[in-house]
């Protein structure tokens, strides 16, 4: 178990340290920044569109992102995980978005699809539980929901989003981990 964790914090470091340096090349060298852009695209995607919960915007931000991302490239400094640096942006994006008259809006519980071979009872079901999650995260605070976009919708890591909210990783873990807590007995109830 040990060895576990010593390789994977191994594996993320060395992660991390190619990152940073495709991070500072990429704004002389393409394939560096293409490398970027595919391991990332769908994160920043997912992230945009819990945001925005309209699929044409999230694609239109989602390709705004990128290019501040190129253009800030130069002025990218490794301080922090290159994913809190993106999506840094990407949180200044969607405040530009609403800023701009755009209302504030959650994904529709009838957009998510479901797959063709359920039986119609597992479909009621599946969707009596989807209609109660969304209304107990509906109910949560704009941090509280910003806190499962970053982990769920763009999958960063604790680290990452520590660096992002500019707290320390083990504060943000248990927030995470008693939100979810109180989001369970609530669905419970």
């Amino acid at each position: 178990m040990a060895g576990q964790v010593m390789e994977r914090t191994g594996l993320q470091e060395m992660n991390k340290a190619r990152e940073n340096s495709l991070a500072e090349s990429a704004s002389d060298e393409p394939q560096a920044f293409a490398e970027l852009y595919t391991s990332y695209i769908g994160r920043v995607y997912r992230y945009l569109l819990a945001r925005v919960a309209n699929q044409h915007d999230a694609e239109d931000l989602t390709s705004q992102v990128f290019l501040d991302v190129l253009k800030s490239l130069p002025s990218y400094r490794p301080r922090a995980p290159f994913a809190a640096w993106l999506f840094s942006i990407a949180r200044r994006r969607v405040a530009d978005y609403y800023r701009h008259g755009k209302q504030a809006a959650n994904a529709n519980i009838d957009d998510i699809p479901l797959s063709s071979d359920e039986d119609v009872l597992n479909q009621i079901i599946h969707d009596e539980k989807l209609v109660a999650l969304t209304g107990v995260i509906s109910c949560l605070d704009e941090q509280e929901q910003e806190l499962l976009r970053l982990r769920f919708a763009a999958d960063m890591t604790f680290v990452e989003i520590a660096a992002l909210m500019g707290r320390k990783e083990d504060a943000v873990k248990k927030r995470f981990y008693r939100l979810l807590a109180r989001l369970q007995s609530q669905l419970e109830e």
